[in-house]
């Protein structure tokens, strides 16, 4: 069987933009059928739970639109994002959360008082 849980978050260094969206997992059944079709992970590999859940294309288009932070490049194949960045983003994020979610409860009430 395959943990999906993720370890923790650092508080400095950089982070892959799999431990950003989250990586759904693959079994070993799922790797060996990929590797006769030859598309897909080849690999068994563990899920990650997304510290944002937002697919790979809508995190691009944020980048592009200032959303969410710029990448540093490592390599010409390696991207990364700064751990301070993304907890900067995640700190951002909580409290528009906490007040929509007080205003969900908010007129919830609202209208339970109404009828």
């Amino acid at each position: 069987m395959i943990a999906e849980k993720s370890p923790p978050v650092l508080m400095t260094g950089f982070m892959r933009l799999s431990q950003i969206i989250g990586q759904d997992p693959v079994t070993e059944e799922e790797a060996r059928k990929n590797r006769i079709r030859g598309k897909g992970p080849r690999r068994p590999r563990r899920g990650i739970t997304p510290l944002i859940p937002v697919k790979k294309s809508s995190w691009w288009e944020g980048v592009r639109a200032g959303r969410y932070p710029k990448p540093e490049k490592l390599g010409p194949r390696t991207t990364v994002w700064r751990v301070e960045d993304i907890l900067e983003l995640l700190a951002d994020f909580a409290p528009k959360q906490a007040v929509k979610e007080d205003s969900d409860h908010d007129s919830a009430q609202v209208s339970e008082r109404a009828v």
